[in-house]
């Protein structure tokens, strides 16, 4: 069966050798040759000199990488088409598809209205006609599958059959929740540690305003912090920031990390905050969950179907965001809730987004639509 993929997804391209530096890596898109046999993928392809170190190697013989010059084509020879959205390559996919009547599947990842507002003037231009026109191609989607449970159900309600299926990769836990030991109890500390995984040179991932609640955080609680961000990015601004509040000690930028390598990170952080004005569902912060820390998040896209609502950060009001960062944490931190929330967070993440659980709804979904697809063809 010819399957295509449809997405924006930046790939990269180094000495002949595709390679993905997030999100579609090898191990996520043989989840779907897996299933379907050959998939052509339209995306992106960027060249690079010298692939880093974090990129995924595209080895999967059955995976082909492409651009949208092959769009048309592709979906015309295809069997059925599946379309991660938002993406501009994937709105033209729909509309090849319906033209071409090819069984299709849309991916649900993100709001795009969310996303445009908050790319300044000309993005605030192009929100609501890019809202509705994803809302229309959702709705037509006779198979959809959403990475929430709520979220972006709602905001991109479909007509034919859909399931809530996150796209996060977590490690296997051989533990269970009452087998896990030695329970980080931050009581007494003299330092704590915060992280947060984004790229860092987007506005909208909102490190900044966990820069600026430093001061306050540390005069509410006695205790030094130190803010460690991971992603990749030009850091200048985000130390000019810390610079201006007097926090530029406090602050160290690790860069990009191997997947593998984040685990080991997280673990080693005692509270992990994702303060972004947008999200689908927070793929690093279920990921910090899977480890048992605290967590704190903005109150946006799917956060709210994550954490428990003292940990939820309201950001309708931005000027007024680290405020309430500096509140939450320091009433956590006084409360001495870290290990109940520790617990907490480690269960549902490995209850609700462990490999197996979510393979098994994956397979089901896309098998149920396989079968449709070769019905219809």
């Amino acid at each position: 069966m010819n399957v295509v993929f449809v997405h924006d997804h930046k790939f990269r391209k180094v000495n002949n050798t595709i390679y993905s530096p997030g999100g579609l890596s090898n191990e996520i898109l043989t989840r779907y040759t897996e299933i379907f046999g050959n998939v052509f993928v339209i995306g992106r392809i960027i060249n690079e000199k010298k692939a880093r170190v974090t990129y995924s190697k595209i080895t999967n013989p059955l995976v082909c990488i492409e651009t949208k010059e092959m769009l048309f084509k592709r979906i015309k020879s295809a069997d059925a088409v599946i379309i991660r959205l938002p993406s501009i390559n994937g709105y033209k996919a729909v509309y090849f598809a319906k033209k071409l009547k090819k069984p299709y599947l849309v991916e649900v990842v993100g709001c795009t209205k969310d996303a445009y507002l908050n790319y300044g003037i000309k993005g605030k231009i192009f929100a609501y006609p890019a809202y509705y026109l994803m809302k229309k191609c959702v709705y037509d989607s006779k198979y959809t599958i959403y990475v929430t449970k709520e979220f972006l159900e709602k905001r991109y309600p479909c007509k034919g059959k859909s399931a809530a299926i996150s796209d996060v990769a977590l490690l296997p836990q051989s533990n269970k929740m009452e087998e896990k030991k030695n329970w980080k109890d931050i009581k007494g500390r003299k330092k704590l540690v915060l992280g947060t995984l984004a790229s860092i040179d987007v506005s909208y991932k909102g490190q900044e305003y966990v820069i600026k609640a430093i001061p306050d955080i540390e005069k509410r609680i006695g205790v030094r912090l130190e803010y460690q961000l991971v992603g990749a990015g030009d850091s200048t601004r985000l130390l000019n920031i810390a610079q201006k509040y007097g926090v530029e000690d406090r602050i160290v930028f690790k860069g990009t990390l191997p997947h593998q390598e984040v685990f080991q990170w997280l673990d080693s952080l005692d509270c992990y905050i994702q303060p972004s004005l947008v999200e689908g569902l927070s793929r690093a912060l279920i990921e910090a969950m899977s480890r048992g820390i605290m967590c704190l998040a903005s109150n946006c896209g799917g956060n709210p179907e994550l954490l428990d609502p003292e940990c939820l950060i309201p950001i309708k009001d931005r000027d007024n965001i680290p405020d309430e960062i500096a509140k939450i944490l320091s009433e956590l931190y006084l409360k001495e809730q870290y290990v109940f929330q520790s617990r907490r967070n480690y269960s549902i993440a490995n209850k609700y987004y462990n490999e197996d659980h979510l393979k098994q709804l994956r397979v089901e979904f896309y098998s149920e639509f396989k079968e449709y697809a070769m019905y219809k063809g």
